[in-house]
């Protein structure tokens, strides 16, 4: 039997996507970027969205690097912390 020497072969450079510091600080402070010490804090929902509204959130989330839970909870806060107009008032 004869047994042949494996070849390594170099591995591809991959770039980090979140190399880029803006972006990691965004993924950091996101909902899910970081672990949470009492899951008893967070309760699961369900939601029901427009198929193009959902489409805009997951295109956003994409170009972010965020989850769609992350998304929608950064989108609440920023809605509580800034307000929100309502048929144009």
């Amino acid at each position: 039997m004869t047994v042949a020497k494996r070849v390594s072969r170099a591995q591809p450079q991959v770039s980090d996507p979140l190399a880029d510091s803006a972006k990691s600080k965004l993924v950091e402070g996101a909902p899910d970027g970081q672990k949470i010490a009492n899951k008893s804090a967070l309760e699961k929902i369900s939601l029901n969205l427009e198929v193009a509204l959902l489409a805009e959130v997951d295109q956003k989330r994409k170009e972010l690097g965020l989850t769609r839970p992350a998304i929608i909870s950064l989108a609440l806060k920023n809605l509580l912390r800034n307000g929100i107009t309502v048929g144009g008032n």
